[in-house]
């Protein structure tokens, strides 16, 4: 492209396109007045504003009269940009924003949304940042007012940003798709572990409509035809690792390394979690994972004991650590099943009961307590068949997790192109 043709290396000064808005309001003074206010919490849960009480918003906010764009200061390599297109009265923005105005009408917000929210621009900010701690550091507003930044034609801004608006578009609804088939996944996952499926391989009816299927357990209700079992008479073998002490970085393909907790995490196993055993120490073969293997972990904080996972394939030279069990189940059942009921809410509150130490952070289950713990058995039969239907829901949500990535992707490489003018988009005009 010659340079002629790019319309984006028409360069000028930031301050020539905006000015900075200081205005400030104290929202107290406004008694039961509701504020749209822009908050550096409301961003990270909403990308947005909230309505809120002028009682509840503590010391000066920016007043907004005009459209602008708000660009977080606050720890600026997390960018936090919102275009505010129309601005209602009595809003207001934390004093952690930059307030942009433009000078112009002819300037779109969108497009500038965009480009302030590019990886460069953060990255520019947080060059300029001071404070005393990484997680604690501000921009200097001023200073951004002298960087030379594009200078489109409006007709460009307008269709830049009418692509990356298509992109947000389709990123939002998959993580809509997304949201709603783990939400299926979930209500999935408890039917088929409470009720099951029968001879047409279809959910039995639920308990209340059918009470003649079921019968009480110590796991609530459960088909008739189900056992429930102590998880120590199903499994062969049961088996505590190993923690030398090993370099941070993860062992490569041909070398031994340590699982780490985090490789056992509710998603699944995660094999990239390991520590690389140091050289010259000898490895322990029997401690090896494999395909089938279900891993728990032993200790560390409550919410991370006793999460299961099952190994469904794994590298070699990967042993379990000393916070890790390793469960192998007898042929007689399917070790991905077995993983998924001990997942299951009813399996989980009977081993919360069980699950000592002196604080919250330290805790630990012991291999006897987990041997006695009740176990949901259907046929082998049942087992099977439970477990292609949630691997066919997980299929589908994988499927729309790469996309969603994809999406990401494209979008950033995209930004970077679009915005710097390497992919132009005078064509599309």
């Amino acid at each position: 492209m010659s340079k002629a043709s790019n319309p984006l290396e028409n360069s000028i000064s930031l301050g020539d396109l905006f000015r900075i808005n200081t205005d400030q309001i104290t929202p107290k003074d406004f008694s039961d007045r509701i504020f749209i206010h822009y908050s550096i919490p409301a961003y990270d849960e909403f990308q947005g504003p909230v309505s809120e009480s002028s009682n509840a918003i503590e010391s000066n906010k920016f007043w907004l009269s005009k459209p602008c764009v708000l660009v977080s200061k606050l720890n600026p390599r997390k960018s936090r940009v919102k275009a505010v297109m129309t601005v209602e009265d009595f809003t207001c923005a934390s004093t952690e924003f930059i307030c942009f105005e433009p000078r112009s009408d002819i300037l779109d917000l969108k497009f500038w949304e965009a480009y302030f929210a590019n990886g460069y621009f953060s990255a520019r900010l947080a060059k300029i940042a001071v404070g005393s701690t990484n997680s604690h550091t501000r921009a200097s507003p001023r200073e951004t007012l002298r960087w030379l930044v594009p200078n489109p034609p409006a007709a460009v801004q307008a269709k830049i940003a009418e692509i990356l608006d298509t992109l947000d578009a389709a990123i939002q609804g998959t993580e809509a798709v997304v949201a709603k088939l783990k939400a299926m996944k979930q209500g999935l996952l408890h039917d088929l572990l409470t009720r099951g499926t029968d001879a047409n391989k279809d959910l039995r009816p639920p308990q209340p409509e059918a009470p003649h299927l079921y019968k009480q357990t110590p796991l609530g209700w459960l088909p008739k035809e189900w056992d429930v079992i102590e998880l120590g008479s199903l499994i062969r073998e049961l088996t505590q690792g190993w923690s030398p002490d090993c370099p941070s970085e993860a062992a490569l393909a041909h070398e031994w390394g340590i699982l780490k907790t985090t490789a056992v995490v509710w998603s699944g196993y995660q094999e990239h979690e390991n520590k690389r055993l140091p050289e010259g120490m000898r490895p322990r073969p029997l401690l090896q994972v494999e395909v089938d293997d279900i891993l728990i972990t032993r200790a560390g904080p409550s919410s991370r004991v006793a999460v299961v996972a099952h190994v469904p394939d794994t590298r070699d030279k990967l042993m379990i650590s000393d916070k890790l069990y390793r469960l192998r189940i007898t042929s007689t059942h399917n070790p991905s099943f077995i993983a998924t009921a001990l997942s299951s809410m009813a399996v989980q509150r009977e081993i919360s009961k069980t699950i000592s130490g002196m604080a919250e952070s330290q805790t630990n289950i012991s291999q006897a307590a987990l041997k006695p713990l009740p176990v949901p058995i259907p046929s082998r039969r049942e087992q099977d068949e439970i477990m292609l239907g949630l691997q066919a829901q997980s299929q589908k949500l994988r499927d729309e997790e790469d996309l969603l990535e994809k999406l990401h992707l494209l979008k950033s490489g995209l930004m970077d192109d679009l915005l710097t003018g390497r992919t132009s988009v005078t064509p599309l005009l």
